[in-house]
């Protein structure tokens, strides 16, 4: 599965190598070391999910130099054209087309800078730096270690040699920086400290290196999958993931395949990953609040509900222990509305198994509340949710539930929502169809209200779910009452100017309910909203039917066409 755009070819720009320059004097540090930067690679999985630490810090990046005849500065255009937030240097390679010098202590400071000053600009962090042919005097060792630290580079790639280890062990903790060796056994460097270990190319490399594993080279369809199932198992953690490409001829492609593959290769790591976590995630909600607040939360609440319940019913809501403040506000009253309408029985759990097709079906709709973590990487919870809704189950979102499994093409296109751009303001907000069962609450009247509004993006990979055409919107954002809504700033604009809030859609035989309202404690205090959210959970169960016709085929009436 592409869970990334694939990028155009770039065209290659052949550029003669220089020698190396004769050595020179150790330059003084530009500008100190770069250290870690953000890479801002939200449209990647991998990105975002595998660099957290509680996973497995495992970054991803390119080799500069598997770029043929490119520069430094120009390998870090085509790298970052592949969202990927991680290089590997060489002292074998050019800085770039106006510095023509390989890439090591030889740089004058001001080149130096230049360096330091393309990979920030590009949000680029150089993990590694490779040293062809290791200097053999203590001086020149000095150099490259200092050079490496300046760069950001937190380990040294260099070839073995058995006797230069004691000065490289020395070295690596007096800099901080790691030495991973291109060859050797993890036998040979018993007794070095844990900054000297190996890159491995093979999996047997792979696991022979065992704890001192620091670097895994992986080449495209090279059966990724078990290796990366081998490293979690063991809980090894290498410092960086090189990939390579095995097309000569168009390596961005080649590379932008070679993405695709680890993405596919860590997704059944990843979801083993959070299912296990999510076990341990307990579901927020009344032991958060003071006896004030539910007070509050209570005295809003409806005691009856718009339809009769055909069945006992049963409502799963998630939240996965996510951080927005109203997150227990909203479990707290989902779970009273429906004890005291007697509508639905609430079973407040993270845990995601309970997504997997063998024990959804016990449940007759899914609320996802601001979960914003990822809760798709297991096929089997995909396979599960997606069959559940087709099937006639009711899956709803509140808030940063669009989140929830943003890089998974199948969700955005069954609930119509994914990641977008949002702030908090106050915004008018229209009925637009004042006709449907869930928005009597409000009586066809336009309300204003503060919450931060979601714009779910009409450009980019994820433009294309969010539309009339598809979803029937419930609510939206009343421009011509709302003049600063979009200020003008371009991340915020839409080009039809159609800022939905809130929308239900079928799929299959199933429902669907998104409300991107639900970021301020104060919405679950106000009896309209609770209404609303009340009368949309009875339409998920099954119990209120509501017309989903998209917006697109209906009349301002809220009739179809």
């Amino acid at each position: 599965m592409n869970l990334r755009a694939v990028y155009a070819g770039a065209v290659l720009l052949t550029v003669a190598w220089a020698q190396t320059p004769a050595p020179g004097p150790a330059y003084p540090r530009a500008s100190g070391p770069v250290g870690p930067l953000p890479t801002g690679r939200s449209e990647w999985r991998v990105a975002t999910l595998v660099e957290l630490a509680p996973f497995l810090n495992w970054r991803v990046g390119i080799r500069a130099d598997d770029f043929r005849g490119l520069t430094l500065a120009e390998a870090i255009v085509r790298i970052d054209k592949l969202a990927l937030g991680y290089v590997e240097g060489s002292d074998a390679q050019w800085v770039s087309p106006e510095i023509r010098k390989n890439l090591d202590y030889n740089l004058a400071p001001e080149e130096l800078a230049a360096v330091q000053k393309r990979l920030r600009a590009f949000k680029v962090q150089m993990c590694a730096y490779r040293v062809a042919n290791l200097p053999t005097d203590e001086a020149s060792r000095r150099k490259v270690f200092e050079f490496a630290k300046a760069l950001g580079a937190q380990t040294v790639v260099c070839p073995a040699d058995a006797k230069s280890l004691p000065a490289l062990d020395a070295l690596a903790n007096e800099f901080g920086v790691s030495v991973a060796l291109e060859s050797g056994s993890a036998a040979e460097l018993q007794g070095r400290s844990n900054r000297i270990g190996l890159l491995a190319d093979t999996r047997e490399a792979v696991a022979g290196a065992k704890d001192r594993l620091m670097i895994v080279s992986l080449s495209e369809g090279a059966g990724a999958k078990d290796l990366l199932r081998g490293l979690y198992a063991q809980g090894v953690k290498p410092l960086f993931f090189t990939l390579h490409t095995t097309r000569p001829f168009d390596e961005t492609a080649g590379f932008s395949h070679a993405v695709d593959d680890f993405e596919d290769a860590v997704l059944p790591v990843l979801g083993e990953y959070m299912i296990a976590r999510s076990k341990t995630l307990t579901i927020r909600g009344a032991s958060e609040l003071s006896d004030e607040v539910k007070g509050k939360i209570d005295a809003a609440l409806p005691r009856t509900a718009p339809a009769v319940p055909r069945k006992p019913r049963r409502l799963l809501v998630m939240d996965e222990h996510m951080g927005h403040a109203p997150i227990p506000h909203a479990n707290y009253a989902l779970e009273r509305m429906g004890r005291l309408t007697g509508a639905w029985e609430t079973v407040l759990s993270n845990d995601l198994d309970n997504l997997k097709y063998g024990k959804i079906r016990q449940f007759d709709a899914i609320m996802l509340n601001s979960s914003e973590s990822d809760i798709s990487a297991d096929p089997a919870v995909r396979e599960g949710l997606l069959r559940f809704v087709r099937e006639g189950g009711g899956l709803g979102g509140i808030h940063a539930a669009a989140w929830s499994a943003a890089f998974w093409p199948e969700f955005m296109e069954m609930t119509g929502a994914s990641q977008g751009m949002h702030r908090v303001q106050s915004a008018t907000v229209k009925i637009d169809d004042p006709l449907s069962p869930l928005t009597k609450a409000f009586a066809g009247q336009p309300f204003t209200y503060s919450d931060e509004y979601y714009r779910m993006p009409d450009t980019g990979p994820q433009g294309t779910y969010y539309s009339r055409e598809k979803l029937h919107v419930l609510l939206s954002v009343d421009l011509a009452k709302t003049p600063d809504f979009y200020s003008g700033r371009t991340p915020f604009v839409r080009r039809d100017n159609d800022y939905a809030v809130s929308w239900i859609k079928g799929y299959g035989k199933g429902r669907v309910f998104y409300d991107c309202m639900g970021h301020t404690p104060e919405m679950f205090m106000n009896p309209e909203m609770n209404q609303f959210l009340l009368a949309a959970v009875q339409f998920l169960l099954g119990d209120l039917p509501a017309d989903t016709t998209p917006s697109a085929f209906m009349d301002v009436k809220g009739e179809t066409k």
